[in-house]
């Protein structure tokens, strides 16, 4: 099938030029270069500029029709149905333009619905992982903790005892003039030990503080990244509706 039998005319005019005494095939291309179905705004008011080249193609065609060439009707009537044709044509393609752009805008803001909601679903993912990670470190700080402490606790103990139970040597933590003695070394050991659990719990919370925060900023950032692409969407759409 060519181009011309596809043409929004060919059907009309392939009835009604031989009615006017007209070949179809020699005649019917002359009417197809006249008019466009072009999309924009088409108008049938007959003192339309855009149809001058219409008007011109009629009088070649009455020109050549023996038997229509004085029926002053018949050529009125092929220009107002050429007219009428072209309208509903442009307009047809006009609403299938604006159709196909409904849809991309659809299928767009489906995308985005569905981008948007995979990165929350991440998000939350990641929240889920680092306070389960949060929890386990937490659990693991407060065992070694427990350990620290119990340690702690057996060294002076240990000191304690000591100094009681010395034997028939007397007490070994005074002198014979009864004054004290220098601290022990398991005292020293104790002391120690407090001031690394010490220590360690400070670095733990310190820990604790550094995560909220990071979280805080990757949070911020996405719903950053996602306000921006919203508003390039919107500034599109805007500029879509202006054209």
């Amino acid at each position: 099938m060519s181009d011309e039998d596809n043409h929004f005319l060919s059907q009309y005019l392939s009835t009604r030029l031989p009615e006017l005494g007209l070949d179809y095939e020699t005649y019917g291309p002359y009417c197809f270069g006249a008019v466009s179905s072009d999309v924009g705004d088409a108008s049938l008011d007959d003192n339309d500029e855009e149809y001058a080249e219409l008007d011109g193609i009629i009088d070649l065609l009455r020109s050549s029709s023996e038997s229509h060439c004085d029926d002053d009707a018949a050529w009125s009537d092929l220009r107002t149905e050429i007219i009428r044709l072209t309208v509903e044509s442009r307009n047809n393609a006009d609403a299938k333009k604006h159709a196909e752009i409904l849809r991309a805008k659809e299928a767009e803001e489906e995308k985005m619905r569905k981008a948007k909601a995979e990165a929350e679903e991440y998000e939350k993912l990641l929240e889920q992982k680092e306070h389960e990670k949060d929890g386990q470190d937490e659990e693991k700080l407060k065992a070694r903790e427990a350990l620290l402490n119990r340690f702690a606790y057996e060294k002076e103990d240990d000191g304690a005892t000591g100094g009681v139970g010395g034997g028939g040597g007397g007490d070994t933590s005074k002198g014979n003039d009864g004054e004290d003695g220098p601290v022990s070394n398991k005292d020293t050991a104790a002391q120690a030990q407090r001031e690394h659990v010490r220590k360690v719990r400070e670095e733990s919370s310190k820990s604790k503080e550094s995560k909220q925060t990071a979280r805080m900023k990757t949070k911020e950032a996405n719903k950053a990244k996602a306000d921006r692409k919203e508003e390039r969407r919107k500034r599109a759409t805007k500029g879509e509706r202006k054209r």
